[in-house]
């Protein structure tokens, strides 16, 4: 159930979260700064790499050391598994961990601890009532996503045993580090959100991974489609080439044929070699009906290849100086 907080009971309250925490500790709190006895509660689980210390502060864009002290922020960063956010209009705070959380007016902040009135209100995540522990998650997933700024993320680095069943620690190493140039008002400034990390830990065989910011995703991905469209344009050029060689191979296939085939300038069916009547019989009472000497047809009367449009009546022969008079007016006896 939840509980009522103020006084010595807020202090006490915020001391066990911190030092009872086994799995994460969730530090909310727009300004920071510790005393020797916050210290001595964050100490107890500094050196434990199973335990993801998340620290979140806010305020002071411009100087963000307003907020959270150097020396407290070097402090932070020594922890073996941490990451440390900004949110520029953080004014809640709490402090959670796996088992219990408090939402309160008190920042982590030694003077707020001895000299405040603060207020807090404690809640367990096993407590089958209880909303509170969940809602929090939710709102704090949310913000992380949506507007917070990864500052400094640090990761463990495990030896995996017993077909992965025991891990030894072995070092870590940091995935992030923007604390020396952190520029939100800059116009090159990228946020990197938290989700776009989501790394809980590494193994000794991991490659450690290159944190990319949204606009250098957005150029990866256009680079990508470019290639895709490359590729397409590439295969399309192979398909042209194909064609060209068939019709090469069906040019030359017509070439040895028998000079006395010929094929319709207008359906490409074999006829009889005829220049001076190069239709086939149906095609030759359409073109009667306009009687177009220089009407563009489709296919060489003397190979056949498909030419579209470089051939007519007149010029029935690709490439040759052969030419027709108006035929209408003398007309042939066609070979068909």
């Amino acid at each position: 159930m939840s509980t009522f907080l103020t006084g010595d009971a807020l202090n006490d309250a915020i001391d066990d979260i911190i030092q009872n925490a086994k799995r994460f500790l969730h530090i909310t709190s727009p300004y920071i700064k510790l005393d020797d006895h916050f210290k001595e509660r964050f100490d107890l689980i500094k050196n434990d790499p199973n335990i993801h210390l998340m620290i979140l502060f806010g305020k002071n864009e411009k100087d963000f050391n307003r907020s959270v002290k150097s020396k407290d922020l070097e402090y932070f960063k020594e922890f073996p598994n941490v990451s440390i956010l900004f949110e520029p209009k953080l004014h809640a705070k709490s402090y959670v961990n796996e088992n219990q959380g408090i939402i309160t007016s008190m920042n982590l902040y030694d003077y707020s601890a001895e000299n405040n009135v603060e207020y807090g209100i404690s809640f367990n995540k096993s407590a089958l009532t209880e909303t509170i522990y969940k809602d929090h998650a939710i709102q704090h997933d949310d913000l992380l996503e949506d507007s917070a700024h990864c500052v400094f993320i640090k990761r463990p680095v495990f030896k995996m045993r017993n077909l992965g069943f025991t891990k030894n620690y072995l070092r870590s190493e940091i995935l992030l580090d923007k604390s020396e140039r952190f520029r939100p008002n800059s116009r090159k400034y990228e946020r990197v959100a938290f989700f776009d990390i989501d790394i809980e830990s590494l193994t000794d065989k991991d490659r450690i991974p290159e944190l990319k910011s949204r606009s250098a995703k957005r150029i990866e991905q256009e680079e990508k489609l470019k290639e895709e469209e490359r590729i397409k344009a590439l295969k399309e050029q192979e398909r042209l080439e194909k064609q060209r060689q068939r019709e090469e191979r069906r040019s030359k296939s017509y070439q040895d044929d028998d000079s006395n085939t010929g094929y319709c300038i207008r359906t490409g069916e074999r006829i009889p070699f005829n220049p001076e009547q190069p239709l086939s019989r149906d095609a030759y009472y359409e073109w009667l009906e306009w009687k177009n000497m220089d009407y563009k047809e489709n296919y060489c009367h003397k190979t056949g290849q498909l030419v579209k449009y470089k051939v007519s009546m007149r010029h029935p022969i690709l490439n040759s100086n052969y030419e027709n008079k108006d035929v209408w007016n003398a007309p042939q006896k066609p070979a068909w």
